[in-house]
């Protein structure tokens, strides 16, 4: 793949990765018989670099990701402090795969390292089960969070349970005051 190619020659001491996408044109490909690649699929090249701290991933399309998928790259970079997927408007297409609160609770009692996690969205139909299965992770150090809860606007009290767990795993959030 193009991405392989191009990091064929990078050390794997690299600790900082950003790639940026802005001009990709979506086509629907299900009608033509082909399956869409996966940020998974896309990023498996880069999966090698275990040093790396910081990945910030911003592409005008975000190819699905799903816990699988996020549980794959925080394996793969064991030290990674800062990981950011799509930071500004994301467009989805329907039936695409996404995160779900298992992401975060993984990341809450796997990855005691990381600091910053931003996601562009996470399902959160699965919030109650995770809030009595999970206890609270007090030394967690995440700072940020960011993620856009996919429910309907109707269900306030998912979104209430979100904000509940995202308290209970990472109790050090920091919240500015602007």
């Amino acid at each position: 793949s193009a991405i392989a190619d191009l990091f064929d020659h990078v050390p794997r001491t690299l600790t900082t990765l950003c790639l940026e996408q802005d001009w990709m044109r979506v086509v629907d490909t299900s009608r033509l018989g082909v399956q869409t690649s996966t940020l998974l699929d896309i990023l498996q090249p880069l999966l090698q670099f275990r040093l790396l701290h910081t990945v910030e991933i911003a592409f005008a399309y975000l190819p699905p990701i799903d816990d699988d998928g996020i549980k794959s790259m925080l394996e793969a970079w064991p030290d990674l402090t800062h990981l950011t997927i799509a930071p500004g408007p994301s467009f989805t297409i329907e039936g695409d795969r996404i995160p779900t609160t298992k992401s975060l609770v993984l990341a809450a009692t796997k990855y005691p390292k990381l600091k910053e996690l931003h996601l562009p969205l996470v399902d959160i139909s699965d919030t109650a089960a995770m809030l009595v299965q999970n206890e609270s992770f007090p030394g967690h150090p995440l700072k940020a969070i960011s993620i856009r809860p996919k429910c309907d606007k109707s269900e306030h009290h998912r979104i209430f349970q979100s904000a509940l767990l995202i308290d209970r795993l990472f109790p050090r959030l920091e919240f500015p005051l602007e």
